[in-house]
């Protein structure tokens, strides 16, 4: 039985490390880098694909630097970016599928350029995304009502260090039920692994099972404890991803 494995990175598979700080912490990254990829090599009816806040080019450095396992896709930039690896090229089916969302670049410029605790960065086609000084509900809310009141139909998440601003079409699990549908997995076939609340929208659809280490945010578990087929390790990082896949693998063949 083929199964699809979508997965979150930073906090999920690998301790969150900024890019800096790889050369002083990269053993330790490799540890659980490796952890994972001996897994996926001892089930190779698993396919890999890693969904993230990063972007397309800076997942893909990442997966070269720790020798992680190669996917056959990237979902990127919190589920606005999918990538075909093989033919080195986006794939055209959800450019084509973003382009129907009511999206306006320089309106949301515009819009947001009076919020002070917002700094601009990794900004995308159908992405803002910013680095914040802290965020809360409330400020979250007030932005969102502001674009709403404006006409712009748009998705906003807050995670850990930053705040993203993208079409209301797509999210991280819209993204990844694109990509099961478009390679033919039923959903009962795919797990989904995320550890923060950038993760939340991908606990939301019908996989087949949910899987967060020990070390997931409280924000995520309180919103997705709920869930139908969820499951939380005990385990960190990549230890506990594995521990969850592991239990799918027993229901699956079970």
């Amino acid at each position: 039985m083929k199964l699809l494995h979508i997965t979150d990175y930073d906090g999920t598979l690998i301790p969150e490390i900024f890019d800096e700080e790889m050369e002083n912490k990269k053993e330790y990254a490799m540890l659980h880098a490796d952890a994972y990829s001996d897994f996926i090599k001892q089930n190779e009816n698993i396919k890999v694909i890693y969904c993230t806040g990063r972007t397309v080019d800076n997942i893909a450095n990442m997966i070269d630097t720790l020798n992680l396992p190669k996917p056959d896709y990237i979902i990127g930039a919190v589920g606005v970016e999918i990538f075909d690896v093989k033919n080195n090229a986006m794939l055209k089916e959800w450019e084509d599928y973003l382009k129907t969302s009511k999206w306006d670049n320089a309106k949301i410029k515009e819009l947001t350029k009076d919020f002070e605790i917002l700094h601009e960065m990794h900004q995308r086609e159908y992405r803002f995304c910013f680095k914040t000084d802290g965020v809360s509900s409330q400020d979250v809310e007030n932005l969102r009502k502001k674009l709403f009141d404006n006409g712009l139909e748009v998705h906003t998440i807050y995670s850990s260090y930053y705040f993203d601003i993208i079409p209301l079409t797509t999210n991280k699990g819209k993204a990844g039920v694109f990509l099961a549908k478009y390679l033919g997995y039923p959903l009962k076939n795919v797990a989904i692994s995320g550890d923060s609340r950038n993760d939340a929208d991908m606990f939301k659809e019908d996989f087949g099972f949910k899987i967060t280490p020990i070390n997931a945010e409280t924000e995520l578990l309180e919103k997705v404890k709920d869930v139908k087929n969820f499951y939380q390790s005990k385990d960190k990082y990549s230890f506990g991803t594995i521990d969850g896949l592991k239990q799918f693998l027993k229901i699956k063949q079970g």
